[in-house]
């Protein structure tokens, strides 16, 4: 891997874990302020409603993450198409296949 690849996979995986850690967020205090029912009404200890929410983040994360991988792959070409900087690199030689390669890496 070249290193417009790695730089184009360091975009990439920026973008990725930031937007599904945000949506992973969202859905966690989502789902503890439901939780929070729990406290008010039934006298729940603030330590197991705190644990309750832990348990809630890996599994949101783990379904959230292919939305945060085309929002992020979305974002990034975006980016890089603006700031002509595909063009450039399209002008330096490097293929389609070549310019998919750190998408199709982070993908898998």
């Amino acid at each position: 891997m070249n290193a417009l690849s790695r730089y184009m996979l360091g975009q990439l995986l920026t973008a990725t874990f930031l937007t599904a850690g945000i949506l992973t967020a969202l859905v966690v205090l989502l789902r503890s302020l439901r939780l929070f029912d729990l406290v008010v009404n039934r006298g729940v200890s603030f330590g197991t409603l705190a644990e309750m929410t832990f348990y809630v983040a890996p599994p949101s994360f783990a379904q959230l993450l292919p939305i945060g991988l085309l929002v992020g792959v979305l974002f990034t070409y975006a980016r890089l198409s603006a700031e002509r900087e595909l063009v450039v690199m399209r002008a330096a030689g490097m293929s389609q296949l070549a310019l998919a390669r750190p998408v199709l890496a982070l993908s898998l």
